[in-house]
């Protein structure tokens, strides 16, 4: 009887050991009644406020209540897909239709219409560099670039090489850096004109579809790619790794970010991923039993170190620090984005 009870106690300490170690996600709605809202892209601002680009528009969160900015606010379009802060603390947004719109400090919402006119492509990100111009790009149109008051047009013309541009970086040495279809590019802007290099396949990348940069205080660059996992290239001498030489199976990278020696990927296959690139240990679809979880397609790491989660019907949080990593583990398919 003894033998029995004990037993049990065990294996009940161990199940509350086994839950502990899953992430603790906290669910959030922006909208009542719980309707599904896709979040595109999320942003901190400055002053801690958290920002939500969806297809239902722009959300604020203080961390309590939801602000909801839409069409009836003056937003060119409803599907809010970039978004950045200017030096004076205005919310710039790039939408789906091609335009670009800019919430003031009074929260009234101007268009950016500079003289020489906007494209129609879905605006992809959107960049403040060091000296204060803005950058933005665009799926199929290319990139632009807003300097001394006037705007230009980046194209294959232009050294381009290919016209979806999926996300914007700035290095150590002021230059921009664009993943596109078509490998990695670097532009340094001098006065109002810019110089093009690229790198690809030729250059020792294993994916020429760069879907996301993120620069570390190293000046190494951290991309996602389409088809090879993540990539690093040392900027210095550009010198190309991979922080997991096995075989990608996971598809598509969506989005990452990076927190201690973990890296948190969003996937096509894999659904949610982290994983430490120090012991080489990996946790695959750790989302698989949130409820109306989905597929992750969008990430950031706040200042307090939480994780945040942009998917198809809602947002989540976690601070993500307890977690058993599991190396062997069949990857559940989510759904189509």
């Amino acid at each position: 009887m003894k033998k029995s009870f004990w037993l049990l106690v065990c294996t009940f300490f161990m199940l509350i050991m086994a839950e502990a170690q899953v992430p603790y996600f906290q669910h959030y709605y922006p909208l009542k009644k719980n309707e599904a809202v896709h979040t595109y892209t999320i942003f901190q601002d400055r002053t801690g406020f958290m920002w939500m680009g969806t297809d239902h528009g722009l959300f604020k969160f203080d961390g309590i209540r939801f602000q909801h900015f839409s069409k009836k606010d003056s937003l060119p379009d409803d599907h809010v897909t970039a978004l950045a802060q200017d030096s004076l603390g205005q919310i710039w947004m790039g939408h789906a239709n091609g335009k670009i719109s800019i919430l003031n400090a009074d929260e009234t919402i101007i268009p950016f219409a500079p003289e020489e006119g906007l494209g129609s492509a879905s605006v992809s990100s959107i960049l403040f560099d060091k000296k204060g111009n803005v950058w933005f790009a665009t799926l199929h149109d290319g990139l632009y670039y807003y300097t001394q008051n006037r705007l230009y047009r980046l194209d294959e013309s232009d050294g381009m090489p290919d016209l979806y541009i999926y996300d914007l970086a700035e290095d150590e040495h002021g230059r921009i850096l664009a993943g596109t279809d078509g490998g990695l590019v670097l532009c340094m802007l001098n006065d109002s004109k810019v110089n093009i290099d690229v790198m690809d396949y030729d250059d020792g990348l294993p994916d020429n579809i760069i879907r996301k940069i993120f620069i570390d205080e190293r000046n190494y660059a951290w991309l996602a790619t389409e088809d090879a996992g993540l990539v690093v290239i040392n900027l210095r001498d550009g010198e190309v790794t991979r922080p997991r030489d096995k075989k990608w199976t996971y598809g598509s990278v969506y989005d990452f970010v990076i927190k201690g020696n973990k890296v948190w990927i969003a996937t096509n296959t894999g659904g949610l991923i982290i994983y430490n690139y120090v012991t080489d240990e990996m946790a695959i679809d750790v989302t698989r039993q949130e409820p109306g979880s989905h597929t992750v397609n969008s990430l950031l790491k706040d200042r307090e170190g939480n994780i945040w989660l942009g998917t198809k019907s809602q947002l989540m949080r976690t601070h993500g620090d307890e977690l058993q990593f599991i190396e062997k583990f069949e990857a559940t398919h989510s759904a189509d984005v």
